[in-house]
């Protein structure tokens, strides 16, 4: 009776095999590639998350172009270089583009030479310019003097339309004391010209 039962099972396995109902599992290959891409823009292939991704990567509404973790040694006096170290024209991709990244690069250089008129150029508004102003007004002074040392993040945020430029600056102090600090530039479209403006500074 046992026997039997197998015989019929046997019968109908090989009656559906023929008929094309049973299907070999199929075989899912991950590439090397695949892996690396996914580790960098998670963080797993670089602990320190220095490398940028190769691609936006999504946090909820947020497009993420690139990141970098803040430095955590302390700045010295000793390497302290006056200036812009970085050209945010590098950087350029996808909603991040030339004209965006010169007119940023354009206001750390004005920051650098203590240079009120050409802060002011490409700003949003005159109420931009003004809240702005108070920041520089705030971190200018006789003997001061900055360096913008690294980019830490290029951003979109699809909720507010922003894009956001996070970087990294040294302010010298009468070369007496160091200061660092973090500027996040964010940006809105213009409504009237369509162009990408500075609304705000902090």
């Amino acid at each position: 009776m046992r026997f039997q039962k197998g015989l019929h099972v046997i019968a109908i396995l090989a009656i559906a095999a023929a008929s094309g109902c049973v299907q070999e599992p199929k075989r899912v290959d991950v590439s090397r590639e695949a892996v690396t891409h996914h580790a960098e823009n998670t963080g797993e292939a670089n602990e320190s998350n220095t490398t940028p991704p190769t691609s936006l990567a999504k946090t909820g509404s947020k497009a993420l172009l690139y990141q970098k973790d803040f430095r955590q040694d302390k700045p010295s006096l000793e390497n302290f270089q006056e200036g812009v170290s970085f050209e945010l024209s590098e950087h350029v991709e996808d909603f991040f583009t030339q004209d965006i990244a010169e007119k940023v690069q354009n206001n750390m250089e004005a920051i650098v030479d203590h240079d009120a008129a050409k802060f002011k150029q490409n700003m949003l508004s005159e109420n931009d310019i003004k809240a702005n102003m108070d920041w520089l007004d705030y971190m200018d002074g006789d003997g001061v003097k900055f360096e913008f040392s690294e980019v830490n993040e290029i951003s979109y945020e699809e909720d507010s339309k922003r894009i956001q430029v996070v970087v990294t600056f040294y302010r010298n102090i009468n070369h007496k004391e160091i200061e660092q600090g973090a500027m996040t530039y964010s940006l809105l479209k213009d409504k009237a010209s369509g162009a990408w403006l500075i609304a705000l500074m902090d």
